[in-house]
């Protein structure tokens, strides 16, 4: 499985960079779970591909702390096919019922630095980046548990790198770039 790279600009990673500093990690918890699959032994012998989601957003918290949400949502679908001949389909392809969804919340606690208050922007570029990594391998053991425990084998969430955008606009070939956006433009939840 390819790993996942978020980019950020040099100006955003300096920005989250600024809270780096001004913060210390004090908790991450699982604030909320919805768990769905069908049962192991109706599953077709058939390739399947994971649809990852994720959005990071500022939460209200006590004075003094930052507390960053990062909501994820997993989809385990068999792979899109061309339907058969009375099969229902979207665009020429087979509907698909996901074999096993899980959406998690968690919730980042950051203690900050005393009369440091960072403004919108950097901490919009601190949840998209460095919020993220630190609450991704909660994420990751509580999707591989959470799957083992519904019968299933486990589910592994690929490698998560932070990374500068590159000053030539390449990008490398081995990984899924994710571009953090607004919580606006980014939608977690049911996509029937």
């Amino acid at each position: 499985m390819k790993p996942i790279t978020i980019t950020q600009s040099e100006q955003q990673a300096k920005l989250a960079f600024a809270v780096h500093r001004n913060a210390t990690l004090e908790s991450i918890r699982l604030r909320s779970a919805r768990l769905e699959s069908v049962h192991p032994s109706e599953i077709k012998d058939e390739p399947v591909e994971l649809d990852f989601r994720f959005i990071a957003k500022n939460s209200s918290a006590p004075e003094g702390t930052l507390r960053i949400e990062v909501s994820f949502l997993v989809r385990v679908l068999p792979k899109l096919t061309k339907p058969k001949k009375g099969e229902p389909s979207v665009e020429g392809k087979t509907i698909r019922k996901a074999n096993l969804e899980t959406e998690m919340t968690f919730e980042a606690d950051y203690k900050l630095e005393p009369n440091y208050l960072p403004d919108e922007a950097t901490v919009e570029a601190f949840q998209n980046g460095n919020a993220v990594f630190n609450v991704w391998p909660y994420f990751r053991e509580a999707l591989q548990n959470a799957t083992v425990r519904m019968g299933h084998g486990p589910v592994t969430a690929p490698f998560l790198k932070l990374c500068s955008k590159p000053v030539d606009g390449s990008e490398s070939g081995d990984t899924d770039h994710v571009t953090p956006r607004s919580p606006k433009k980014r939608k977690i939840g049911r996509q029937d």
